[in-house]
């Protein structure tokens, strides 16, 4: 059995999902691909009943879209992420390296915070560059989505693979 290092995912507000064991499958489980259709979603299948999400290590805000006011960034989430998909993998008995599902956003949580629920991401609410309150900008909505879209992706993808 391999010791992980230390790693306090509560500091990373980061998650990680395990699925019941079961028969091993194929890592898409006969699923579509996942439907990404923002850069600053990413989505690495994994093979294993695991599943790490890291909703706020985003930095990028994409030039002339309005801000939300509220958001802390949690610093390196996507890299600790990474590391613990990392520390994870392993080779089983039959040569097969396996490892993780991994979802990333890359979008600042001054963008949308995928943590939380769509309408409190709305009721938190966006702003222009003088402070007026404006709609919620598409490309927003489009990453929250394609971030628990994602997600559920991995979920099935897991449950098809090795039970649910």
């Amino acid at each position: 059995m391999r010791i992980l290092p230390s790693i306090s995912l509560s500091a990373l507000a980061m998650t990680a999902l395990y699925a019941a064991p079961g028969s091993v499958g194929n890592a898409r489980g006969g699923l579509p691909e996942p439907p990404v259709t923002d850069e600053l979603v990413i989505y690495e299948r994994g093979n294993m009943p695991v599943i790490v999400l890291a909703p706020h290590d985003g930095k990028r805000k994409p030039e002339g879209m309005p801000l939300r006011k509220r958001g802390i960034r949690d610093v390196s989430t996507s890299k600790l992420a990474r590391r613990l998909c990392s520390e994870l993998a392993y080779t089983d008995a039959n040569g097969v390296q396996r490892r993780p599902h991994l979802v990333i956003n890359l979008a600042s949580r001054a963008v949308v915070d995928p943590n939380m629920s769509w309408e409190r991401n709305v009721r938190a609410g966006w702003f222009d560059v003088g402070g007026k309150r404006v709609d919620p900008p598409a490309r927003a909505k489009r990453i929250h989505g394609d971030f628990h879209a994602c997600a559920a992706y991995a979920v099935k993808s897991v449950e098809a693979s090795h039970g649910a």
